[in-house]
């Protein structure tokens, strides 16, 4: 990496770190949290020690082990998921880009 391409240092107490030093920090600080993701997979694995649980007592011989156990990881899971931030569909991004295009003609009319 050349001089001229060094990626400036997000933090001034990292001004002294190399190059890579400095790129590692700024991806690590931007990255979002993996939380969510964690919480599905523990919502999965709930839902899927649910469906033993419901195939055991289906045998007549039910098996309560699934149960807590999907009870205890669908409770881990919603823990997890429930301070997510949602992701923007864009199912509507055509049409509010229409509305805010005409409530700005109509602002620029009036001035």
């Amino acid at each position: 990496m050349q001089a001229d391409q060094r990626p400036k240092p997000c933090h001034p107490s990292r001004a002294g770190l190399s190059p890579f030093g400095q790129v590692f920090f700024q991806t690590m600080e931007n990255r979002p949290s993996h939380r969510p993701r964690i919480g599905t997979f523990f919502l999965l694995i709930g839902l899927f020690l649910l469906l033993l649980f419901l195939g055991s007592g289906f045998s007549r011989q039910p098996s309560f082990l699934f149960l807590f156990l999907s009870l205890i990881s669908l409770l881990i899971g919603f823990l997890f998921r429930r301070n997510a931030p949602r992701p923007s569909s864009g199912r509507f991004d055509m049409i509010r880009k229409a509305i805010e295009g005409r409530r700005r003609r109509q602002d620029e009319k009036k001035k």
